[in-house]
Order: C-alpha cells, then sequence, then structure tokens
C-alpha cells in the first residue's frame, strides 16, 4: 500500500476508535482520510471518556472479578470469562465500558473538546449515521437523533476551522424480510458488498445501494472524493447522500 494515502474507518464502537487516533498527537501525517460510521462525532450519546484513575479503578476491579494477580496473568485470561464478568461491574451503565482515556499523551482532551477546537487532523472526512441506529421504539424524530445531529456538528466544527471536506450521509434503507428498519450496523452488508451472505431475501434495489456503498467508499480512499453528486456539507450547501 501507499504509506501517505491512509484510510482509517470504522464503525459504532470502531468509529470511536477512528475519532481517537484523529484527535491523537501521536498520528499526526500518518492518516490521510478517515471514514466514521455511527458512532463518535461530537456529544457521541453512547460513551464516555474514563480518566487514568478510572481506568485503573475498572482495571483493578476486572483483575479481582477474573482472580488475576497481575498484568501477565489478566492476559491469560479466556476472552469469555472476561465477557462474562463486565455486567458485574460496578460502574456497568448499559453505556460502552471502555472507551479512550484522557491520558495527557494519546489524548490530551476529550474528544468533544478537541474537535471543538479544531484539534483534530486536517483531512477529508465521511461521517454517518443510520436511520435506526438507536432502535425502532426511540421516538425522537430522525433529525433531531442524537448520531445524525453528532455528525451534523462534527461537520460543522470542520467548516468553522477552515477544515479540508467533510462528507455526510444518512443510511435508511428499511431492510427487507421483517420491521427491524435500518438498524445499527445494517450498511455493513452493504458496504462490503456482502449482500448475498445475508439471509434476508435482498431485492434489485439492495443490490444498487450496495454497488453506490462501495463506490463511494473506495473512491474517498483513493481520491478523497466519494464521487460525482456527493458535495462536501458546508454552511451553505447542507448536503447528506441518503442511502434508501
Amino acid at each position: 500500500g501507499n504509506p501517505d494515502n491512509i484510510t482509517l474507518f470504522g464503525q459504532s464502537a470502531g468509529a470511536i476508535s477512528v475519532q481517537t487516533l484523529i484527535s491523537s498527537p501521536t498520528t499526526r501525517g500518518m492518516i490521510a482520510k478517515a471514514i466514521i460510521q455511527s458512532g463518535a462525532g461530537v456529544d457521541d450519546p453512547i460513551f464516555k471518556h474514563k480518566t487514568v484513575e478510572e481506568a485503573y479503578e475498572t482495571g483493578e476491579e476486572i483483575m479481582k472479578l477474573v482472580g488475576a494477580k497481575n498484568i501477565q496473568a489478566l492476559r491469560q485470561i479466556p476472552a469469555q470469562k472476561l465477557v462474562d464478568i463486565l455486567p458485574k461491574l460496578s460502574k456497568h451503565d448499559n453505556r460502552l465500558l471502555f472507551g479512550p482515556v484522557v491520558d495527557g499523551f494519546v489524548l490530551e482532551d476529550t474528544l468533544d473538546e478537541l474537535a471543538k477546537r479544531g484539534d483534530v487532523q486536517n483531512i477529508p472526512y465521511i461521517i454517518g449515521a443510520n436511520g435506526n441506529d438507536f432502535g425502532l421504539g426511540v421516538d425522537e424524530p430522525m433529525r433531531k437523533s442524537k448520531y445524525y445531529q453528532s455528525m451534523i456538528d462534527f461537520a460543522n466544527l470542520r467548516n468553522e476551522h477552515h477544515g479540508k471536506p467533510t462528507y455526510l450521509y444518512l443510511f435508511n434503507r428499511k431492510l427487507p424480510s421483517d420491521d427491524a428498519g435500518a438498524f445499527h450496523s445494517a450498511e455493513l452488508w452493504y458496504m462490503f458488498g456482502t449482500l448475498s451472505r445475508c439471509w434476508r431475501e435482498m431485492e434489485v434495489r439492495d443490490y444498487k445501494i450496495s454497488d453506490e456503498m462501495v463506490s463511494a467508499w473506495t473512491n474517498f480512499m483513493k481520491s478523497s472524493e466519494p464521487g460525482k453528486g456527493w458535495k462536501p456539507y458546508t454552511e451553505e450547501n447542507s448536503f447528506i447522500r441518503m442511502f434508501l
């Protein structure tokens, strides 16, 4: 590959990892573009930062629950055992238990504050969300949904700081075969071109959406632009690419 043309992309917790890396001083100059899917942005509703002290407390509690006396012993614990003890952790509150730690080295401040100051890598971005990221039971209108507003706020901040283009999208294709809607992670079958592996009875329309997403993502990785017709989000042109 080309070390001068690296694109990071991730979804959900992976999106938070992407934003952590583009906000870290340790990666300056290493990343050419980034794609953030259904996570992070500004004021992400799912995770909260930890202080170094809180991270140590969580680590010590995990070690006690699995009976590990040191870090070497903890590394030998089977992954499933670690998964099994997660609900027992005292600070478990249905949000992401593990997340970015403001340690003064990898992160000098929270992701929100760094974005607000413009202290993120000045590179092109794609950022988007799914219509039912929070499930069908959420009554909040889509235009006021948390991930949706989070991505708009991120784009507005990049524009305020005269950053390179930021492209926004909304995946709102209600998947066939049931009433689950455009649920969290649904876009991955389309983006990776793996619809044929899904149990759902996909339609011609679904394969068309998949082709459009694969083309846009690969174009962006190659040339920093997702393709003809997808305009950057600006104050004058609040364009959001819809995948329906």
